[in-house]
Order: C-alpha cells, then structure tokens, then sequence
C-alpha cells in the first residue's frame, strides 16, 4: 500500500505541465493545491488573476521600483501555453501579496 509521503515523493519528478493540469482540473482542493505548492517549490509564481505563471531562469538584469527584467518562462493557461522570453519585464504589482 502506497503512503502519502510516497505519493508526495513520487509526485516531485512530475513535470510542470502535469501540475498546471492538475492545478486547473484536479478534482479536490487538496490535488490543486498540492499541484500549486509544486510549482512553486520550482520557483513558479502566479499571477493576481491567476491565469499566468512566470518562472524566472537567469539573475535579474535590470531592477526598478516595482519591476524586474530578467530571462523567464511563461505559462498562460488561458492559450495553455509554455514560452521562454528574454529580457522580459515582470511588474510586481501583477502579484497578490496571499
């Protein structure tokens, strides 16, 4: 019989896509949230309206008041899908303090 601590070890090598399906679909609360402390153990954050994740993949380039310009990936699940940009501007102020 299989534990939660080895469905929570196993569920670690699942890729990111899985977890955004998850996220949106998963049929109890408990699946979407696990799903979302995933992603955001692998440096994903979303945004206010909850349909964009972004994933910074360099250091910070440019930092300003309320903003930072960096390398990230970027999933919009609204177009379901997953883009690198470079030197993108990511606004602060699109984040919920929660």
């Amino acid at each position: 019989m299989r534990t939660v601590t080895d469905l929570q070890s196993e569920a670690k090598s699942v890729d990111s896509g899985t977890l955004f399906y998850v996220y949106y679909f998963g049929l109890s609360e408990e699946e979407r949230n696990f799903a979302k402390e995933l992603l955001i153990s692998r440096s994903w954050k979303i945004n206010s309206n909850k349909t964009l994740w972004y994933q910074r993949n360099s250091q910070v380039k440019v930092s300003g008041e309320g903003f930072e310009i960096a390398d990230v990936n970027i999933f919009d699940a609204l177009k379901w899908t997953s883009q690198e940009k470079r030197n993108f501007r990511i606004e602060y102020s699109q984040f919920s303090s929660n």
